[in-house]
Order: structure tokens, then sequence, then C-alpha cells
């Protein structure tokens, strides 16, 4: 299903090793090199030191390492069928001393954690290339945030762009019906959110990208495994958006402008180019009684 190795995105000149789906290589699954471009192709390796820690280098120097979570003396590499690139000691196969899944790129595929871990730097989460030729982290972040409920969220600069809505125990609020095709779990480790999005048929080929413009978008292989099918795009419209309106804003998308007032509050001095600032009440509220 899955290949390795080293490619060159678009018309880029700068290399990075990756891994992509096989039918459709130029979807890329994984990139292990976001910030440490490769420029010259000549002489570069993958390795694994003594030590169990994966290495590219060229002509002798460094040009990425892993970070693993152990050591190993005799370990081996193996890219798995769900798209996990692992390595593995011989002395201990029932664990991995380090994953490609702990590291996602601006893919998510089945199996692959989303995890809030504040203050620890244990966070996981995915964010865009910065453009078609540039795997870099882009401007966009798509994670899993708890703060009393637990929603999936676009961030942008730190700042919210969209939310799902909160889980409610089944799926999260705000978002569409993906039909028979997605099986949303959350899990808590230790206090620790674990968000788990698995395929409901095992057999199917699945995938979640957080997209350069912004959008996070599902799709599903077809039958002949030659082809992506998009299931559904996040924010759906501009009325989706966080905070479209600004305070005291109401969304229409069927509206010749979008955005209005609620009764009683007038656009502020800044809603002829920036909604967001919202609407101000035409009266000072009295609540005193």
């Amino acid at each position: 299903m899955f290949e390795m190795g080293f490619f060159y995105p678009g018309t880029s000149i700068r290399g990075f090793l990756g891994i992509w789906y096989k039918s459709t290589p130029d979807v890329v699954a994984w990139v292990a090199n976001r910030n440490y471009t490769i420029t010259d192709s000549q002489g570069v390796f993958l390795s694994i030191a003594r030590n169990g820690t994966l290495v590219i280098s060229r002509g002798g120097g460094i040009i990425r390492s892993s970070n693993s979570s152990g050591s190993a003396s005799n370990s081996y590499l193996q890219l798995l069928d769900t798209g996990n690139l692992v390595v593995i000691d011989n002395a201990n196969k029932t664990s991995y001393i380090w994953q490609s899944f702990d590291y996602p790129s601006d893919t998510r595929l089945p199996g692959m954690y989303m995890v809030d871990n504040p203050g620890t730097g244990q966070d996981k989460y995915s964010t865009s290339w910065r453009n078609p030729d540039d795997t870099s982290p882009g401007d966009f972040m798509y994670k899993i945030q708890n703060q009393g409920l637990a929603e999936v969220v676009i961030l942008r600069g730190g700042m919210t762009r969209y939310r799902t809505g909160p889980w409610n125990g089944h799926y999260l609020s705000g978002t569409p019906s993906t039909g028979r095709v997605f099986r949303p779990n959350l899990v808590f480790k230790k206090d620790v959110l674990i968000s788990i999005i698995e395929p409901y048929n095992s057999s199917a080929i699945a995938r979640v990208t957080m997209e350069q413009a912004g959008l996070i978008q599902r799709y599903t292989m077809n039958d002949r495994r030659d082809k992506w099918n998009l299931v559904c795009t996040l924010p759906r419209d501009l009325c989706d958006y966080y905070a479209q309106c600004g305070p005291n804003g109401v969304c229409g998308i069927e509206n010749e402008l979008i955005c209005e007032c609620l009764k009683g509050f007038a656009p502020g001095e800044k809603w002829d180019w920036d909604w967001s600032d919202g609407c101000t009440s035409i009266r000072p509220l009295n609540c005193e009684n």
C-alpha cells in the first residue's frame, strides 16, 4: 500500500524523505525532514545508528536524526501496512523504539493519534504544508483541544479559525455526518486526551489532510485504488468560520452581506471591512434591575 523514499514535491529542487501511496504517488502521507531540506541528491543516505536512531546523512554530515524513546543494539526498520514507519528492537518486538505516527505531517491516517497534553511538548497534531513545493509547516494547525469539553480546532497563528463543536459522547456535534466512512472515538489516558478516527470498514483506505488553504479534507480511495474520493470539507462555508461576524453578530450564508447584527445592536466602526469587529448595543445596557 505504501512506499518510502526520497522525493521532490511539485517543481522543487529540494529533496525530502517521505512516505506515499503506491497507487497514487503524488499523495504524500508523511515527511521526515520538513524543516531540513536536501539541496543535493548526490550521496544522501538513510541509516540506523547503533542505538536505533534513524539518520539522514550526506557526505558524513547529519541532515536529520530521530528522537528515539529507547535504545537498542540490534534494531531494524519496517514500513507497516498502516503507513507507520517503525524502528523495532529485535530483543523486544512488542513495542517500537520510534514510530512516524508520533510525528504527524499534514495527513492523519487510520490509527494515528491526536493528543492534547498541554505543557509537556507531547501534543500530536497535523500542520499544513507551506505550499505545493515546500513541505515545511505552513500557517494552519489541525489539533484536538480539551478545555472542559473536547473538540477539534483549526488554528492559524495561535488563533482559532474553526472548531467542530464539542464531543457529545458519540460524535463532534458541529460536524456533518460522514455516513459509515469514519467511526470517531475519544479516549482519555491518565487525564491526557487521545483522539482516534477509524474507518467503519477496516478495508477502507482513508486519510484526513490539513490543506494549505486552511481546510480539513477527508478522503477515501475508490474500489479500484487509483483515485481519491473527497468525503467532506471543513469549514463548509464562510459562516462555519469561528467568530466570523464578531460579538453580537449573526451570520447568514444566504444573505448578500453574510453578517448582520442582533436586534438592538449596530455595526462596529470597522464593519465595512472587518466583520470580526462585531456589533455594539445601540443603548447602554442597564442590568442593575
